[in-house]
């Protein structure tokens, strides 16, 4: 159906390649579906808007935030979520709301403005919850699959709700799992039932998933295999 412009990095130095690349995919090809994935934002830096992605997204279809891998284990972050919807700090810069919302105030429509939602999670060690100090990033993409976290991982007592990010996490004293995890973040049914009312709230444009295959698991049933996709089919 189209294109999806994937530049990343995207210094500002590139805006008026990226620019002209879009206007030359219009005029070569008027009817394809264009669109680009962005980067979530840390709010202690970026909260100034920038009237760049107002301009550009205005000459694509959709206009996608990644907002997963949305942590950092240094330069004085706290554990956190990979995908916390709300609840950033200035110790936890990052959430999908406050990531929405700079691109809202850049110029962005609502209508062509996604999320991203996350099939995989992430490993912490050293810390049981978010919001704690000295803790380190294990593993998050493939190795914390959502199959690996529901067949390796999770224990319904384990299982906590983050009332303020809206996500789920595992918590344990005892190293869990291959990755010996002691805080395990990643989204559920729950979760993205949440990412989706908010969504819907906002009058935004939709999701992107990264990547429908780690939500997959062989193992259960007929019609309960793709838990995470139809929780998105039922929020969205």
């Amino acid at each position: 159906d189209g294109l999806d412009l994937d530049w990343e990095p995207l210094p500002s130095t590139d805006f008026a390649n990226l620019t002209a690349l879009v206007d030359a995919l219009r005029a070569a090809a008027p009817n394809l579906t264009l669109t680009m994935p962005v980067g979530w934002i840390n709010s202690n830096f970026d909260d100034t808007p920038e009237p760049f992605w107002g301009a550009i997204a205005a000459k694509l279809d959709q206009f996608n935030v990644m907002t997963y891998d949305m942590i950092w284990d240094r330069d004085g972050w706290q554990s956190w979520h990979e995908s916390a919807l709300t609840g950033e700090s200035g110790t936890t810069p990052s959430s999908v709301a406050s990531s929405v919302d700079f691109y809202r105030r850049s110029g962005v429509r609502r209508n062509k403005l996604g999320i991203g939602i996350p099939f995989y999670g992430a490993c912490w060690r050293g810390v049981t919850a978010p919001r704690a100090s000295g803790g380190t990033i294990a593993s998050s993409d493939n190795a914390m699959s959502y199959r690996n976290i529901v067949e390796g991982y999770y224990q319904p007592s384990l299982r906590v709700w983050d009332t303020d990010a809206q996500v789920p996490y595992l918590s344990s004293i005892a190293p869990l799992g291959a990755q010996q995890c002691n805080f395990v973040t990643y989204d559920d049914p729950q979760s993205i039932a949440a990412k989706g009312a908010f969504v819907r709230a906002h009058g935004l444009g939709g999701t992107i998933v990264w990547t429908v295959a780690q939500g997959y698991l062989p193992s259960q049933p007929a019609g309960q295999r793709d838990p995470l996709v139809q929780a998105i089919k039922a929020a969205f």
